[in-house]
This record gives C-alpha cells, structure tokens and sequence, in this order.
C-alpha cells in the first residue's frame, strides 16, 4: 500500500516537474531585487533576512578596502548576486559542496551563486577570500597571479575581534593565536585545500605584510598605475633581492606568523549603514532568472527554454528570456522581427541593443553601431565594450584596448573580459602582459568557476587567437613567467 502510494508520488512529481524553484503562482516564494552600493542582490530570502544578507556582503568589502587601499577611492563595479534560500535549491542548481560559486552571465558582468545561511562560517571565509581577489583585480592594473593568491587566502581567516578591530592573516601551528576550535578547524581545512603554489602565495604575502608594511602598501600604490609588476616590486622593496626572497619568506615562517589586527588605529572597522533599495520581480521576470539558472548554473538547456517560454508567455518583450536562447530557434525574419520589437519596448535598456549585436554579422556596421549604443544606456553592462573591442582591435588597436580597460571596470574578474582585455594588449604590443593572461587562461575570477557549456566560446577563440597572431607562439617559459610575476 505505502509502495503503491510513493510510486504514484513520484510519477506526479515527474509530471510536474518536481524542482525547488517555483514561481510565486505556483506557491513558491516571492523574489526581490536589492540594490545596494556594490551589490545587486536577487533573492528568495524574506525581507525580514534581506538587511543581514546585504550587511554580510557589504562590511566585509567595506573592511578589506579600508584594509588593503586606506585612502583610495572605491572601486566602483557592482557584482550581481543571486541568493538562494536553502541548500536543495542551491544543490539543484550546482555540484559545488562551497556555498559559494560563480555563475556565467551573458551579459559579461560578474555574477556569482551564494547559499545563504546565518552564521554560517565557511561561507563568511570564501567571501573574504573572493572579495580580496576581487578588489585587487579592480584597484590595480596587473597583479601578479601570487599577489591574488596569496592576498586571497591570506583574507580567508578574516574575522571581527573585539573592539570591533579587523584580523586578517591567521595561521594553523605557525604559533598559538589562541584559536577556538572552530576557527582552528576553518583554517586547517582551508590550509589543508592549498596546494604548494598556494602555500607559498600565501606566505610571501604574510610576510611582506607583516615585516614590510609600508613597502607592501607603497607596492600597490606602484601596481595601480603599472603594468611591469616586477619594477613595481624592485621599486617597493629595494632591500629585498628576488633570489633571496624564498629564503626570508622560510625564515619568517620558523619564528612568528600570528594575524595582523587592525581597526583600533588609522583605519577604523566602521559598521556599514544600510543603503538599499529593494523591488519585486515580475512573474515573467522570475521565469527568466530561472532560465538563466538552469542554463547557466545547472547547464539543463531543456529546463532553461521552458522558463524562457513560461517568460515570454507572459511578457513577450522579456530581454533576458530571450538572452537564454530562443532567438536561436526562430527564422532569420522572426528573428529580426523580435528584435526590433524588444528595442523599440525598451528604449532606455541596453540589453535588446546587445542581443541585436549579438545577432548582426562580425564587423558589419549594424553591429558596431548597436555596441556603441549599448554602452550609452543603463543597465552598464561589461558585454559591449569588450565585444567593441574585439570588432575592433585589428583595425584601431589603441581605442580597442581603451574598450577593453572600461570592459574590466565594469566586470574585474570576468574571465572572458580578462581575455579581450590580454587581446587588445595583445595587438598594442604588450605581449608579456598578454601571454601571461592567456598561460593562466585569465585571473581566476573571484569564486570557484563554473563554466557553461557555451560560455562565449567565440569570443573566447578570437581573443586567444588575436593573442597568438600578434603575439607569435607561447613561450616554453611563459606559465612559469606568469607565475613569478
């Protein structure tokens, strides 16, 4: 009886598609859009979690600014952030056991997946971490990979201690720090992850930080204007001869590596006050995103075009249900008929100028023209001026790099960006910087990556291929070159 019952259960299920994201007239719960200072947030939590949510994101990239660029303005890109209200949600949507992910975006704009929990201390340690990397890719030119690295892992132990002074650099058994056990068992399991490269990324920086403080700032200040990472360091630490910093770092490590405090002195952990304004999303617009989830997170194309058909059943002029692939299903005539009809309902919106780019022939004028257009027009999106870039590298390799450098500011750690931006370098003769790009592949974006199947595959070909005709074949050194930078 109870056998016949649960098979019954899970033929329903299967008929209706049984999944944790429902649309609210479906009984799931209502999303929101949050946009704060440097965050978009869109959610499912209850308003009454929302200012926690946005509080939690904000304070820690309030504190490793004040931390690592006192005095400097703000880095000015927002990163979108789709928050998930519990783990079968975010499970549904990614492998990743981290609650913490990056999420493709067709736009070209940094997105990342977060499993939202209170007090939930890993999350708390990736956030740091990614939002070190993050704000270094945003303030400075070139940074070395070890610089992101190191600097990055260097954050994951961050917490608040008393007084509220910020810690930032704790180690396990370097000496006792006086840890309790669950900040011990975070950081052995975030050590335990490191790899060699790791490892010595992360003790190099502990080491400039914490016996050559004012060099390591003074090195930053150097990397916002440089692209030479290597001059910028000669310059900074003229005491230090590079074949003999492996040896001072070891020495460091055998007598004191404790966490640095700051916070009670010229650089005050200040609360972040709220800022924020929130909106609902609309039926169709809630059938988009999980488009652009199932498509992009979880790869399901199946499941992506039925929410993108449940959103253009509602809102035929929906741009990111198109964006999610059901123009590619129409005629030619279709096509442009849709396209036209999406520009001309959303006027003010950069998105239908981006799709009809998307649409138009590599280098013909319409395509260059909707580019331009879609740079004048919010939302500020990173796709554009990369794309322009791309068109137009070849032909004016300056104004193209000029492109590629806005593309980065609107989206530090996008890993198709980075490449377009090495391209353009690339065609102006800055091939070292280029090579050690593509030897990388790119700088590792700010959260672990997931990439999609399709994820701008033909940007990606060109911007390696520009790399390589101007640049001429990899050199056998170039990824340990890339490395030691």
């Amino acid at each position: 009886m109870h056998t016949g019952r649960l098979l019954a259960a899970v033929a329903a299920c299967a008929l209706i598609a049984c999944t944790h994201f429902k649309p609210p007239e479906r009984g799931g719960p209502q999303w929101t859009r949050a946009v704060t200072e440097h965050f978009i947030i869109v959610t499912d939590l209850p308003d009454k979690r929302l200012e926690a949510l946005a509080r939690d994101l904000e304070q820690p990239r309030q504190n490793l600014e004040h931390f690592f660029f006192p005095g400097w303005p703000s880095a000015p890109a927002q990163i979108e952030v789709i928050a998930l209200r519990s783990a079968g949600e975010y499970k549904e949507i990614t492998q990743h056991s981290i609650p913490f992910v990056a999420l493709p975006d067709a736009l070209g704009n940094d997105a990342v997946l977060l499993q939202y929990a209170d007090d939930d201390e890993l999350r708390d340690a990736l956030l740091y971490s990614g939002l070190a990397r993050y704000l270094l890719l945003s303030h400075l030119r070139a940074p070395p990979a070890w610089l992101l690295d190191g600097v990055s892992i260097y954050a994951t132990s961050s917490r608040i201690a008393e007084k509220g002074r910020l810690v930032l650099g704790e180690a396990p058994r370097l000496n006792n720090i006086g840890l309790n056990a669950r900040r011990e068992a975070l950081i052995q399991f975030t050590f335990g992850l490191m790899t060699q490269k790791d490892f010595d990324a992360w003790a190099r920086v502990h080491y400039l930080i914490e016996d050559h403080t004012s060099e390591f700032f003074d090195y930053l200040a150097r990397l916002r204007d440089l692209d030479d990472s290597n001059a910028a360091f000669r310059a900074a630490f003229p005491s230090i001869p590079p074949n003999l910093l492996g040896v001072e770092v070891k020495e460091y490590l055998r007598t004191h590596a404790g966490g640095r405090t700051v916070g009670s002195g010229a650089i005050p952990v200040s609360p972040w006050i709220t800022r924020m304004t929130t909106e609902t999303l609309s039926p169709s617009e809630v059938h988009a995103l999980f488009a652009r989830l199932f498509g992009r997170g979880r790869q399901d194309l199946a499941r992506a075009k039925e929410e993108a058909a449940a959103a253009l059943a509602l809102d035929q002029n929906e741009p990111t249900a198109w964006l999610e692939g059901p123009l590619q299903d129409l005629s030619d005539n279709d096509r442009w008929q849709v396209l036209r009809r999406l520009a001309e309902a959303h006027p003010n919106d950069a998105r239908p100028l981006l799709l009809l780019a998307l649409n138009a022939y590599p280098g013909s004028e319409q395509r260059e023209t909707a580019l331009r257009q879609a740079m004048k027009l919010p939302p500020h999106l990173a796709a554009p001026p990369a794309l322009l870039s791309l068109e137009l590298v070849a032909r004016t390799p300056d104004e193209a790099l000029t492109l590629a450098d806005e593309a980065v500011a609107l989206a530090p750690s996008n890993e198709v960006v980075r490449l377009v931006q090495a391209a353009a370098r690339a065609a102006t003769g800055r091939c070292e910087l280029a090579q050690a790009t593509l030897a990388e592949y790119h700088p590792k974006p700010w959260a672990v990556r997931q990439r999609s199947k399709r994820a701008d595959d033909v940007t990606i070909s060109i911007a390696v291929d520009t790399i390589k005709s101007a640049c001429g074949p990899m050199p056998s050194s170039a990824e340990s070159a890339a490395e030691s930078r």
